[in-house]
């Protein structure tokens, strides 16, 4: 019994042991690392411009949003763009229309869309789009605010500027 101590760190743990957990242990970590899928990013950003639809805002609620205004995310503060365009929609709710025996999308008098399109540097990979920890997303609801306007609405579009 006293010879199988002399082999032991501390007189309880084998040093080969030791070893060859961590060779294991390194194995499967340098086995996982390379099975994960090669992110491609573009070299320095791209240029981006996307779509953020504010619903139910009074009508001409979208005039007085001026262009080249800074947008910054509503929650963290991190800025997320420009203004580069804005343009509204008649808003629509839905009705019955019972001559027809049908639901249908009506304009609500008084009411509209405001739709804002921002413009900003992003980094695109396989797995998303984001400026800087900002992540950009179709049907993504996210908060927004600016000098001119502020709330919660939906990213409606992306699309990459051509240069």
């Amino acid at each position: 019994m006293i010879a199988l101590k002399k082999y032991r760190l501390f007189g309880i743990i084998n040093p080969i042991d030791v070893l060859l957990v961590t060779m294991v242990f390194l194995l499967i970590w340098g086995a996982y690392l390379l099975a994960q899928p090669q992110t491609v990013v573009a070299e320095g950003g791209r240029l981006i411009r996307y779509t953020f639809e504010l619903g139910e805002r009074p009508a001409g609620f979208h005039e007085g949003i001026e262009i080249d205004t800074p947008v910054f995310c509503g929650v963290n503060g991190w800025r997320v763009g420009t203004v580069v365009d804005v343009y509204s929609l008649p808003f629509l709710s839905d009705a019955p229309d019972e001559r027809a025996g049908v639901i249908r999308r009506v304009p609500v008098e008084g009411l509209e869309f405001t739709y804002i399109v921002i413009e900003a540097w992003a980094e695109i990979s396989d797995y998303a789009t984001n400026i800087g920890n900002f992540w950009v997303a179709v049907n993504r609801q996210v908060g927004l605010r600016a000098r001119d306007f502020g709330g919660i609405g939906f990213i409606t579009s992306i699309e990459w500027v051509v240069e």
